[in-house]
């Protein structure tokens, strides 16, 4: 579209049509801001640095191995998935011994809400958050480092396709904002696809204590084709606080391109302390 409204713009410059041609800049500038970009570095200094893996699998995603491999060889510290199937999980089987702490697929636990998470660092009293809609929200605490504590809080509200969904999506949010909140942990993270753009307004107003990076991750269709990330939408967030004395940095965040089999890309994104 950038390229599309510069074009325009150059065609209405040699008619002379002075107007239209300020009008198409103007669109194309406003549309390179709005669109999400690949990647995102804070500027921050990070030394302590740890990698968290964010992706909604989509249940139809038939290319899982690609995404099992590259988790295999890079080794992050933490992978948190959506739309998860219980043969994606059986898929999964053999990560378990790369990361010896998961929280879903476990007997009496399942899939709340089709959501997976697996750490190859400590995991403790995580358990789930149910809302009166039957939406789950899994909550708990991380441990990354030794006494370092991360309070956790995964979550996936719908897609608001119609009236219903929107409002339970906006409701799912509130509801993880009032738990994010009430954390006793002196550091915290969200984690998840929310469904909800960062170019729109309301984004901007949710988690306001919390600090963001948004990179494009929703292409809209399943594709095996590598889309630019001025296509797509950022809608699969993490957000990150800590309390003055507790640091905790969000230094970088990454849309993989190049990972196919969903119509969501994984985010690595990288977090110091």
């Amino acid at each position: 579209m950038v390229i599309i409204y510069l074009a325009l713009a150059l065609f209405f410059v040699m008619a002379k049509w002075r107007a239209l041609a300020v009008m198409n800049t103007a669109l194309a500038l406003l549309f390179l801001v709005l669109t999400p970009t690949k990647s995102a570095l804070s500027g921050s200094t990070c030394s302590d640095s740890v990698t968290v893996i964010q992706y909604n699998l989509a249940f139809e995603n038939t290319n899982l191995e690609q995404f099992v491999e590259y988790i295999e060889t890079t080794r992050p510290d933490l992978v948190v998935m959506q739309e998860v199937s219980p043969q994606h999980g059986q898929f999964f089987d053999r990560l378990f011994k790369l990361f010896p702490y998961r929280y879903g697929g476990q007997a009496k636990i399942g899939y709340p809400s089709n959501q997976l998470i697996l750490s190859r660092q400590t995991l403790y009293g995580m358990s789930v958050y149910r809302t009166p809609d039957g939406q789950n929200i899994i909550s708990g605490v991380w441990q990354p480092r030794q006494g370092i504590d991360v309070g956790i809080l995964a979550a996936h509200p719908p897609s608001p396709r119609n009236k219903t969904l929107w409002y339970r999506r906006d409701a799912l949010i509130r509801t993880v904002e009032h738990l994010a909140a009430s954390s006793a942990t002196p550091r915290n993270m969200v984690i998840g696809d929310f469904n909800l753009s960062a170019s729109n307004h309301a984004y901007k107003a949710r988690f306001s204590e919390y600090t963001s990076m948004p990179v494009a991750s929703w292409k809209g269709v399943r594709s095996e084709i590598e889309l630019p990330a001025m296509a797509m939408a950022s809608i699969d967030h993490l957000w990150v606080k800590s309390d003055t004395a507790e640091q905790i940095t969000l230094c970088s965040r990454e849309a993989l391109l190049e990972i196919f089999g969903s119509d969501h890309v994984p985010i690595k994104t990288t977090i110091s302390f």
